[in-house]
């Protein structure tokens, strides 16, 4: 279960705490990779943070592709049976409805991982002046990816805020990181 970089960021307030819960962490073979926030900010500030707070949610896209991608098979095999033109606008006509139905929760939701001069809110709220580093985390196993925002706090513990899987790949984690070093600047 390699940590890969460990050497590197070993100096960084809070990694070696976080670096020995990783490492005992699992017995399934996996590659760890744990970057500070700062390490990963988008230091060209190519997000815009001029409000109050910055505010991640999760994205449906892990829901909604695998979703629309039936539909189309599901499409497909309904037009051999009745005529192609209406099985595609009554597909259509319930792939919105039902997408509609999916994407409400994900709009209506409060959850997700508020960012602002304070400090950081998830589940909890957790004030910088507890907070003595924050990483994010990325876990490869076989073709399976997690990505967690994890906060180092001054009693000892880790708290791990788990991102969406398109996170690791896209650009959720660098701004996350990004905002983080925003508002940690301007702690009031």
């Amino acid at each position: 279960m390699p940590i890969i970089d460990a050497e590197k960021y070993k100096d960084v307030p809070g990694y070696q705490q976080v670096y020995d819960q990783e490492n005992t962490a699992s017995f399934f073979p996996r590659h760890i990779h744990i970057r500070p926030t700062s390490d990963k900010s988008l230091f060209t500030r190519m997000i815009r943070l001029d409000k109050a707070q910055f505010v991640f949610r999760s994205s449906p896209a892990p829901i909604l592709m695998p979703f629309y991608f039936s539909m189309m098979v599901f499409t497909v095999l309904l037009a051999q049976t009745i005529h192609p033109l209406l099985a595609i606008t009554g597909m259509a006509v319930l792939t919105w409805v039902l997408t509609l139905l999916i994407l409400k929760p994900y709009r209506s939701s409060r959850r997700g991982v508020q960012i602002d001069s304070r400090g950081i809110t998830a589940s909890q709220f957790y004030a910088w002046e507890e907070i003595i580093g924050t990483f994010i985390i990325t876990r490869k196993m076989g073709r399976r990816i997690e990505c967690d925002l994890t906060l180092a706090l001054s009693d000892g513990r880790n708290v791990y805020i788990q991102l969406d899987r398109l996170a690791a790949v896209g650009n959720s984690a660098a701004e996350i990181s990004t905002a983080i070093t925003h508002y940690r600047n301007k702690t009031v």
